[in-house]
């Protein structure tokens, strides 16, 4: 079907629209405002109507409809009847059906330059839903894949905005109220980028802005602009409290005493407790409050409680719950103060430690409290989780002790394939502000290799986050946080039954050992007898089993990041080294079965290899001593020559050492001639796979899915190195996205390439999009190199077969 004329196009609309069964006043009414015989304010507008009718979804696909040689039709700009159906569908709020005929267009015709149209369309549409209108579908179109930004649609239509900030920008300010949140954002980002000191008067305005979309736009503009703080300093004292509350989010970004001295004054002034407590994330505890001794906040707690709205904690059984003793007495603390210090997390807005309430615990029992934060949690997930309450997961991570982390651990792999992803990345964030350093060893963990993306990403922002706090980068904050789970440098602790002790013991091979007074190796920990102290007993049961569920996590963890560091080549200075290799128990039993290098100026000087008493051993057996100013790192095999490889596996066999991963062993692989002329590697080229299994292996490797488009499909992985500024991308025939399981057919997997982290294409992937942003194979570091098709191997070993696909 082709129009060649605008009245056959008309006469098209008006025959959709006859052949539904509308009242024929309405009928009419349509049929007259696409002529232009009535403007569009005098139609009415029935929203069941237009997301349920038929006529409406065909008049938006007719903008897709394909000429007899398949070629899209593209109808000339200049047709009213175009304007009136554009207009009908844009301001006639048909969110839905001008997603799907824009958004088509968009992705199969990227190459137009809309500004012509939207030139015309400004007379027919007023100008706020227009912009607003060009904003979503710029932002809708980026959800087929990033490679859109660069395409002619995008650059063109982000030039026409861009256009009218120029030419109309009275217009624009005036109209930035009736524009959608999406598009206000828009504009006050493009005028923070062209003029900032011009406009912050209008950027402050709009941190009492009705969208939370917008408000958090402006908080994230304002935050790095201290300067204007006696500007943000008036908005502590507004009438709105959402306007306080982006303030106070603002200045909690500043570190300057000024800013603090202002928030703590409004902490003593804000009326509402909910605010109370966002200022408090801010401030240090003893700038919020302190009593003389838990008597005196006891007594503090029953009055504000008796005047302080308590449905927020309406479904926590007080009767049933744990009593919690106050510290360092027998004495029970009233239900009011364990109601107080829950308030404290219940008024919270985001997963964040309460400085008010870790300054409470001073006054409560400790061990008490875990007990409670644990009811707590193991409740609120028995009710479902519901994430109006996810400020339990707050609560329990700080105050719930290692307990905590594991349960969190168990719903992480529960959550998200149950479409529980979001309340898990809140649980991710809960564990990064996790007073054990497991909860946070875990995050990293999550960061490096989870099966769902959503909760990586989430992991990896809340590791990074910490990191930044702290001022280190991740991989000092991930050695920082190993956990020594109370064993001494010797790898040995004790457990007391009161008549007897027992020791606990690391093997090299990490496994737990429990030895007797006399020094006889059991089995398990023995059952108590009547001379035992049954309290203490248990709690050493407790402890053990603990011990182990830990052990457990700390090695996969630990395991993951010593292949990081051998396909990296990170390396450390000998402190701290000595420190996390020697110190460490647990790291202890890795740095024994591994063979390390000696570096000075980036150049390695000497392979040597951690013994068991304590020396330093080379590749002769003979005592080694690094000099002070080396870096140590795990020697790659391509450092080292084959018969340097057969002598240390000989010694390492000889002390009967298994290696904790593939080092020795490790398979080299170097580039042929051929890829070290072009950028694009064939290989694995052709190889069939089960969709499932490549998933599986690639999610194992830590490597990422590539964009969703073409009705759920992606069609490569990626993995970038952080610290090369390299990725690496391979290619493959496209799967459904969480349906890689329940199909037979197999895909075909292609090439890969090599390209510098952020430029490559991860959408439609052509020849065009592939090569731009790609390096040449002669580029590529050796050890890159040779890993990553290491980890290519690996993965797609069990191929079916292989076909050729030229």
């Amino acid at each position: 079907m082709t129009f060649s004329t605008e009245q056959a196009y008309l006469t098209h609309i008006e025959q959709v629209l006859q052949a539904h069964s509308f009242p024929p006043s309405r009928l009419e009414e349509l049929i007259a405002f696409f002529r232009g015989e009535l403007p569009f304010e005098a139609i009415s507008f029935n929203m069941k109507e237009q997301f349920d009718d038929y006529p409406f979804s065909q008049i938006a696909y007719d903008f897709q409809i394909e000429d007899s040689r398949g070629n899209k039709i593209v109808f000339p700009y200049e047709w009213p009847v175009v304007h009136r159906v554009y207009q009908f569908l844009i301001q006639g709020e048909q969110n839905y059906y001008n997603s799907i005929f824009l958004s088509y267009q968009m992705c199969d015709r990227n190459h137009e330059d809309y500004s012509k149209l939207y030139d015309l369309l400004i007379a027919t549409i007023p100008f706020p839903i227009l912009v607003s209108f060009v904003v979503k579908e710029m932002l809708t179109l980026l959800t087929y894949g990033n490679e859109y930004r660069e395409g002619v649609f995008y650059k063109s239509s982000e030039a026409w905005l861009k256009a009218r900030l120029l030419t109309k920008r009275t217009e624009v300010l005036i109209q930035l109220k009736n524009m959608t949140p999406k598009g206000r954002t828009y504009m006050l980002e493009q005028l923070a980028v062209e003029d900032f000191a011009k406009h912050t008067t209008l950027f402050i305005e709009h941190l009492g802005d009705s969208s939370k979309t917008v408000r958090d736009s402006m908080i994230t503009l304002l935050s790095g602009h201290s300067e204007l703080f006696p500007e943000v300093r008036k908005g502590l004292q507004a009438k709105k409290k959402v306007e306080r509350e982006s303030a106070i989010r603002i200045m909690g970004q500043w570190k300057e005493a000024e800013a603090r001295e202002a928030l703590r004054a409004a902490y003593e002034l804000e009326p509402v407790e909910g605010l109370k407590a966002v200022i408090a994330e801010y401030l240090p505890a003893d700038q919020t409050a302190s009593f003389r001794d838990y008597s005196s906040f006891f007594t503090y707690a029953c009055e504000k409680m008796a005047i302080t709205n308590r449905a927020a904690l309406d479904w926590i059984p007080w009767d049933r719950t744990s009593k919690v003793r106050a510290s360092g007495t027998d004495a029970i603390a009233p239900v009011e103060a364990l109601q107080y210090w829950t308030m404290c997390y219940a008024q919270l807005s985001r997963i964040t430690v309460s400085h008010e309430g870790r300054m409470i615990t001073q006054y409560l029992n400790t061990s008490d409290l875990q007990v409670f934060s644990m009811e707590l949690l193991q409740l609120w997930i028995e009710l479902g989780a519901e994430a109006k309450k996810k400020w339990v997961l707050a609560l329990a991570a700080t105050h719930g002790g290692e307990h905590v982390v594991h349960l969190l651990k168990r719903q992480l792999a529960e959550w998200p394939p149950c479409g529980r992803g979001a309340i898990a990345c809140e649980a991710v964030r809960a564990l990064a502000i996790s007073s054990q350093d497991s909860g946070l060893m875990l995050v990293d963990n999550m960061a490096r290799n989870f099966k769902y993306r959503q909760v990586k990403e989430a992991a990896a922002e809340a590791f990074d986050s910490a990191a930044e706090e702290l001022g280190v980068d991740r991989e000092t904050l991930a050695d920082r946080i190993v956990p020594t789970l109370g064993f001494s440098e010797r790898g040995e602790q004790t457990v007391n039954f009161g008549s007897r002790v027992f020791t606990l013991k690391l093997s090299t091979r990490l496994e737990l050992e429990i030895y007797d007074a006399a020094d006889k190796k059991l089995k398990v920990l023995p059952k108590p007898n009547d001379k035992d102290d049954a309290d203490m007993a248990k709690a050493a049961a407790e402890h053990v089993k603990l011990i182990k569920k830990s052990l457990k996590t700390v090695i996969t963890t630990q395991l993951s990041r010593l292949e990081y560091a051998l396909a990296s080549g990170r390396r450390w200075d000998l402190e701290t080294w000595i420190k996390l290799f020697v110190q460490n128990p647990i790291l202890q039993g890795f740095a024994i079965g591994m063979i390390w290098g000696s570096y000075r100026d980036d150049q390695l000087a000497a392979a040597f290899r951690y013994m068991e008493d304590g020396t330093l051993n080379t590749i002769n057996e003979q005592e080694y001593i690094v000099q002070d100013n080396s870096r140590i790192g795990l020697i790659h095999p391509l450092e080292l020559e084959a018969d340097e490889i057969e002598q240390w596996k000989t010694q390492l066999e000889d002390y009967e050492i298994i290696q904790p991963i593939v080092q020795l062993n490790r398979t080299i692989h170097q580039m042929t001639e051929a890829e070290k002329q072009k950028p694009v590697i064939t290989r694995f080229q052709g190889r069939v796979m089960h969709p499932l299994t490549l998933k599986g292996k690639m999610t194992k490797f830590a490597w990422a899915r590539g964009d969703v488009i073409d009705g759920g499909m992606y069609y490569c992985f990626y993995k970038e190195d952080p610290r090369s500024g390299i990725g690496i991308q391979l290619n493959f025939s496209g799967a459904y996205v969480g349906q890689e399981g329940e199909f037979e057919e197999e895909v075909v997997v292609r090439e890969a390439f090599f390209f510098h982290n952020g430029s490559a294409a991860r959408g439609y992937v052509n020849d065009k999009s592939r090569d731009e942003g790609l390096i040449e194979g002669n580029a590529i570091p050796p050890q890159l190199f040779s890993e990553a098709i290491y980890e290519l191997e690996l993965i797609t070993a069990s191929f079916t077969e292989i076909v050729d696909e030229s």
